[in-house]
């Protein structure tokens, strides 16, 4: 394992791959307060859900493993020696629908998590009335009616979930409760709808099958790395499960897939119990693994969404190219006639991507699976932990002599992140520089994008195997359905 030079406070949330509560972008200015004559007359916001329980296939695994531990008493009581709270724990959620006399449904897995300090309902709540601070004052403003103010969405649950509970924090903040939610709702899966999605590698087709260049490859490799790892935390632990002996019981030994399984339930069970981002209210799982083991983890995390959906994969920049060219097509019309403010949520493999087509955190050189390099750029947890978000800003400045300019900031998890190619470029105005605020010039945000369309290597519709498609290169579902009657909007 290759290791930084860097030294930094070392916390666990940093290093669970996505899995961890919202955590600002680290590495970043914060927001900087924009000079008196600019204003933020246009903001974009793609977010990820808000914390949620374990997937299906995820707490299925937990489940199995705990009932593993339980019937086999030996394992249990060697493990027990070990690490004490095992013989207290219980899962942190329900795997059965208690209303369901079928027993046969899983009344948490998938949903947000609504108990404790990290739950996925306040964080969604406490994010939207965080934004209607600093952008309440884009309510009612052109395109965006005052009576009906809408917000987007994919079709999933627990997408659909974040959504309203945010909008309930925007919308209904101060005094606002007269104010009724449009909720568009854009389907998860439907290829027929082309490049007009918020979930762009479900429409895929050829992303999702590609062995080579798309999403299994990151499959293979992320487990290939995951075994290595974890074979030797299997010796590890069968040693402390003997009591330091070497020749320890080949019963006591877990395998990769259950190890991995226990490095998951460390953080998802803060999501669903966490009291304090404190080491000592962590999950007791957390202890069970050293600090290299976390990072390896972490590594492993990293490795599957760099070649899942971000620049190791040969589908990322085209399919995160689909929400930037609509952002910025919308941002060169303005409020006048776009509208103010697009807030729209989705998953992390939607977000991974445009950040890959923007050039953020840009990977010198391509992820191993055979050894950990920590000093890599690339790290999910500063993209997408639950929560995560982009923010694309339209800032409009007058000079003294009522000059206006148009530029663009980029805020990722609350941080300033220059627009990579717009480093050299000036954005000064009332005393300020852009190196301070991190404006970029519209001219040159609007160049930018278009020399990704040469980039981006072909139409999606062919690279994906679609039929042509309707909407083209560009989704189109912000502008024909942003006004309309409060309630659920299914398109």
């Amino acid at each position: 394992m290759t290791r930084s030079k860097k030294s930094s406070r070392w916390h666990l949330f940093d290093h669970l791959g996505g899995n961890s509560p919202w955590i600002p972008y680290r590495d970043s200015l914060s927001p900087q307060p924009l000079p008196q004559s600019c204003v933020v007359d246009q903001v974009h916001m793609l977010a990820r859900h808000a914390a949620r329980y374990p997937t299906l296939a995820a707490g299925i695994k937990m489940h199995d493993l705990m009932t593993k531990l339980h019937a086999n008493t030996t394992v249990m009581a060697a493990f027990a020696d070990a690490f004490p709270f095992i013989t207290q724990w219980r899962l942190f959620f329900d795997m059965h629908n208690k209303t369901d006399d079928s027993n046969s449904g899983h009344a948490q897995l998938e949903k947000l998590t609504t108990t404790g300090v990290f739950s996925g309902t306040m964080q969604a709540l406490n994010a939207g009335v965080e934004f209607r601070k600093r952008y309440g004052h884009l309510v009612g403003q052109h395109g965006n009616n005052a009576t009906a103010s809408t917000v987007f969405s994919c079709s999933c649950p627990r997408v659909m979930h974040t959504a309203e509970t945010f909008a309930a924090g925007f919308f209904n903040h101060v005094d606002d409760d007269d104010i009724a939610i449009r909720h568009v709702v854009v389907p998860d899966k439907a290829p027929s709808r082309g490049a007009d999605t918020l979930t762009p590698g479900k429409m895929c087709a050829n992303y999702r099958t590609d062995s080579q260049h798309g999403r299994p490859r990151a499959y293979a490799r992320f487990a290939s790395f995951k075994t290595a790892y974890l074979s030797r935390t299997v010796r590890r632990i069968a040693r402390v499960m003997a009591g330091g002996n070497n020749s320890s019981s080949s019963g006591h030994i877990f395998t990769t897939d259950e190890l991995f399984t226990m490095q998951e339930m460390c953080g998802f069970e803060m999501l669903a119990r966490g009291v304090s981002d404190r080491p000592r209210d962590h999950s007791p799982w957390c202890a069970v693994f050293t600090r290299r083991e976390w990072e390896e983890f972490e590594y492993a995390r990293d490795l599957l969404h760099y070649y899942r959906s971000g620049p190791g994969c040969k589908y990322s920049h085209p399919l995160g190219f689909l929400y930037l060219n609509a952002t910025s097509h919308l941002i060169s019309q303005g409020p006048e006639k776009a509208g103010s403010y697009f807030f729209s949520f989705a998953h992390d493999g939607d977000i991974v991507p445009l950040l890959s087509t923007l050039g953020v955190l840009p990977e010198p050189s391509s992820m191993s699976s055979r050894h950990a390099n920590l000093d890599r750029t690339w790290k999910t947890s500063r993209i997408v932990p639950m929560g995560g978000r982009v923010v694309f800003e339209r800032v409009s400045c007058h000079d003294h002599a009522d000059h206006r300019q148009i530029g663009i900031r980029l805020i990722l998890n609350d941080g300033l992140v220059s627009f990579p190619g717009c480093e050299d470029y000036e954005f000064a105005i009332g005393g300020s520089s852009s190196s301070s605020t991190k404006i970029c010039p519209m001219h040159v945000f609007m160049d930018l994008v278009g020399q990704k369309v040469d980039e981006v290597g072909g139409n999606v519709d062919e690279l994906c195997g679609l039929p042509p498609s309707v909407h083209g290169f560009r989704p189109s579902f912000w502008t024909e359905h942003l006004q309309g009657p409060p309630g659920k909007v299914y398109v």
